[in-house]
């Protein structure tokens, strides 16, 4: 009697495999014909090895009769005993890389700040703000640079103070995420996206660093939590939560003006007839941003912050075609990070889950517009792949969607997960390794 095949686990587990194969791959070919250095060969050839052997581990595993069938549909019988162990297990995972991980660029500059806090105090710190460095004024509006600086200026300059914060809004993040998820879509794909969001490897060491990137993930996901559930209520002090929350967004950092045409292009997806109450309630979406965001503009346009901040971004607008540093910023530095940063295994999903069918789905049409338009417009602007973190969450639960097929239809979700997972870890060893042995330098 012949074993039976599961031919989409196969596929998918197959796919996902060759994707971070081709990629790894690629990068050993390259290394010995550039003069610009890179990772070890060594490294590069063990993480190849390993790749391929949990490939095939995991192909052979879809292939058992029996065993390990229906293992995500167990283990998804209790869902919140399922998140609390995933959040649980991403929270060790966010502390080991917190600890390993070699100081980011920008955590240099919020340190930087911390200092000048220490000595200058609160009302130098704003008037000498676009000056502070040569990165994070010039760059960044000032919540979250403030308070890493209080927390660095607190705990004398502890780089893991800082990081203890950014893991703790990294996993309010991911917890609001999921309740977006599920509010959305439903429970079981919210769970699984949970699961699947260690396959991103952004998640964890862009989780872990004392950057902006953690506090604006969790404050976009609040923003997007409040947004549904005004459009479920219609209710004004909805709104204000919700506005309240872009406000915040936009405070954090700049990506924040990314999230208000997202919000109008969610309204647009609304059935019409919901459309004019929602925009008669709906107006402290507008209001309390402006509120939120007005004091700093007028601030910083009375000691020159602001100028030399819009001045800065405009130059990053369309950075490809930048006439000098642009083009090679993003093609020698940039674009080599996304398949580090993303998992490039976690493609073959996203674009499945991408197509028509999905769209006219209302359940997944809002996961497709947050995802689609936020990285559309970042592409446009900046397109730091560390800025995805803020839409990990509606990318996990692409991915999740795929791996319910398989457990729907063949039982072998947990297979495609696990290998997911896997390539994930390989990855991220490879890089923390690398950094630390100044092979390789990562944290843009």
């Amino acid at each position: 009697m012949t074993r039976p095949r599961h031919q989409r686990a196969r596929l998918l587990v197959l796919v996902t495999g060759l994707a971070t194969l081709s990629h790894l791959g690629g990068l050993i070919f390259l290394q010995g014909r550039t003069e610009e250095g890179g990772m070890e060969t060594e490294a590069l050839l063990l993480a190849f090895l390993t790749c391929m052997a949990w490939m095939l581990a995991a192909m052979t595993a879809v292939d058992q009769p029996g065993r390990g069938r229906e293992t995500l549909s167990r283990w998804l019988a209790k869902p919140g005993r399922f998140v609390a162990w995933q959040i649980a297990m991403q929270a060790a995972l966010l502390v080991a890389v917190a600890l390993a991980m070699i100081p980011f660029n920008d955590e240099q500059s919020n340190l930087a700040a911390g200092q000048y806090l220490a000595d200058f105090h609160l009302r130098a710190y704003f008037a000498n703000y676009a000056e502070l460095n040569s990165w994070l004024g010039p760059h960044h509006p000032p919540l979250w640079p403030m308070i890493y600086a209080v927390i660095f200026a607190a705990f004398d300059e502890s780089l893991l103070a800082g990081r203890a914060l950014a893991v703790i809004c990294s996993l309010t993040a991911i917890y609001l995420g999921y309740r977006w998820v599920r509010r959305v879509v439903d429970e079981p794909h919210a769970a699984v996206a949970v699961a699947v969001l260690p396959a991103m490897p952004m998640a964890l060491f862009v989780g872990a660093a004392a950057i902006l990137d953690a506090p604006f993930w969790m404050v976009a996901m609040l923003a997007l939590l409040a947004v549904d559930r005004f459009f479920e209520r219609g209710r004004t002090r909805d709104a204000l939560v919700a506005g309240g929350a872009l406000g915040l967004a936009m405070l954090s950092r700049y990506n924040g003006f990314l999230l208000p045409p997202i919000v109008l292009a969610l309204w647009f997806a609304r059935p019409r007839d919901e459309r004019l109450p929602l925009l008669k309630a709906g107006w402290p979406l507008a209001a309390a941003p402006a509120a939120i965001f007005l004091p700093w503009v007028v601030y910083a346009a009375s000691n020159g912050t602001l100028v030399k901040q819009v001045t800065t971004m405009l130059s990053l607008v369309g950075v490809a075609v930048i006439p000098e540093g642009g083009l090679f910023y993003l093609a020698f530095i940039i674009a080599p990070l996304y398949p580090f940063f993303i998992g490039l295994w976690n493609v073959p999903l996203w674009v499945a889950s991408a197509g028509r069918k999905v769209w006219r789905d209302p359940a997944w049409r809002p996961v497709l517009i947050v995802a689609g338009l936020y990285l559309l417009l970042m592409l446009l602007t900046l397109p730091n792949p560390r800025y995805i973190l803020a839409i990990s969450i509606p990318l996990a639960a692409l991915a999740a969607r795929q791996i319910l097929l398989v457990e729907a239809e063949e039982g072998r979700g947990a297979s495609v997960l696990v290998a997911l997972v896997g390539y994930a870890v390989i990855h991220l060893v490879l890089i923390l390794q690398q950094a630390a042995v100044d092979a390789f330098y990562i944290f843009y």
